[in-house]
């Protein structure tokens, strides 16, 4: 039996097909990853330079549109981007870097952000009251409540009103530690991006969004950017590597079908004489499939457990560039495998088929 030319089809069909099942279960964690916040229907403009009046205009003639539900300011992006510094507890001395972000009081309902303990800000919150993260609670080693204690921020005192549960401060394509920083809400009047939650996105509503600002501000270049759009992009590589592996699962398929095809067509006619005595005998038809299938089985699995060594070696290394990773687990190997024996089963019925049903006295007498 010719074994290689069946070995490196099955091998280079496991480790493709099991690739590209990494690739797109990794895709697919980091946009739906639940990332702390809502985005889906948000959309943002830069305003640098904004003063609170202008700020509170904004919002005003904004919110009057019926496709805008919440309109808020902040000083960074969620998940994008975001500028930091140290906090420090006024009464031990302990601290922390901190990625701060200076918001309104409409910013944690628009982003949907969980409040985990205390409040959030109110319509004309006092200057120096701050909003922090589970993850600057667990930096401080607090094992109380942090609500109402003192902190030192751009060495200003200021006092915790509230906890929001973690979300993310930076793309997935991070070390794990670098995702969730300890981060700080703080309030603030005309930071430099607008954020509006709509009802949903429509090229009819950014129009509308765009034509309103520009009459605002008829000399401002008004860019609407889609805020799930700006997450996406930061993928984009992913998605290219995605796609090469699909086109290359496409070329390894046509390329392994003819090996496939050539090591059956082989084996029917090195033992065709064997099948026409079998049949003679009262074999079935599905019996010398199963004749000729049996053979490969030794061959599937080898080519199989070799391809699925390939796969898991590259898989495992691109995915040590995310945070959070797909896990590798024996029902991803398990799910390819069954598609490469269903490929090759299909196959080989088809191939091997004809032969089976064919007058055995004819074999005989090509013989």
């Amino acid at each position: 039996m010719e074994t290689i030319p069946a070995f490196h089809p099955v091998r280079m069909r496991g480790l493709m097909i099991t690739l590209l099942a990494i690739v797109v279960r990794q895709y697919r964690l980091v946009l739906h990853k639940d990332p702390g916040f809502r985005y889906e229907n948000l959309v943002f403009v830069r305003f640098p330079g904004l003063d609170p009046a202008q700020a509170d205009m904004l919002k005003h003639q904004l919110g009057k549109l019926p496709a805008v539900q919440v309109v808020c300011f902040a000083s960074g992006l969620p998940g994008y981007e975001c500028s930091g510094d140290n906090i420090s507890e006024e009464a031990t001395g302990r601290g922390v870097h901190i990625f701060a972000y200076g918001v309104d009081s409409d910013f944690i309902p628009a982003m949907e952000i969980r409040v985990a303990s205390g409040r959030n800000f109110g319509a004309d919150p006092a200057g120096n009251e701050i909003i922090v993260n589970e993850e600057l609670v667990e930096k401080m080693q607090w094992t109380d409540s942090p609500i109402g204690k003192t902190v030192l921020l751009f060495q200003t005192p200021r006092t915790i009103v509230g906890v929001v549960e973690n979300f993310y401060n930076q793309p997935l394509i991070r070390e794990p530690n670098s995702v969730i920083h300890p981060s700080v809400l703080m309030p603030a009047t005309g930071s430099p991006i607008l954020i509006a939650k709509l009802d949903g996105i429509t090229p009819e509503k950014l129009s509308e969004i765009r034509k309103l600002l520009t009459n605002l501000f008829p000399s401002t270049d008004i860019t609407v950017d889609i805020y799930r759009e700006v997450i996406r992009a930061q993928y984009e590589n992913e998605l290219h590597f995605r796609n090469t592996v699909f086109v290359g699962v496409i070329v390894t398929l046509l390329i392994s079908l003819i090996g496939l095809v050539g090591y059956t067509n082989n084996e029917i006619q090195r033992r065709s004489k064997e099948i026409a005595i079998r049949k003679v005998n009262g074999a079935t038809a599905s019996s010398i499939v199963r004749l000729i299938a049996r053979d490969l089985q030794w061959i599937t699995l080898a080519a199989l457990v070799a391809g699925f060594a390939g796969a898991y070696f590259i898989g495992s290394n691109w995915l040590l560039r995310f945070a959070t990773k797909t896990p590798l687990n024996i029902g991803l190997f398990a799910g390819c495998g069954l598609t490469v024996c269903a490929i090759i089963a299909v196959t080989v019925i088809l191939k091997t088929r004809r032969t089976a049903c064919e007058n055995p006295v004819k074999s005989i007498k090509k013989e």
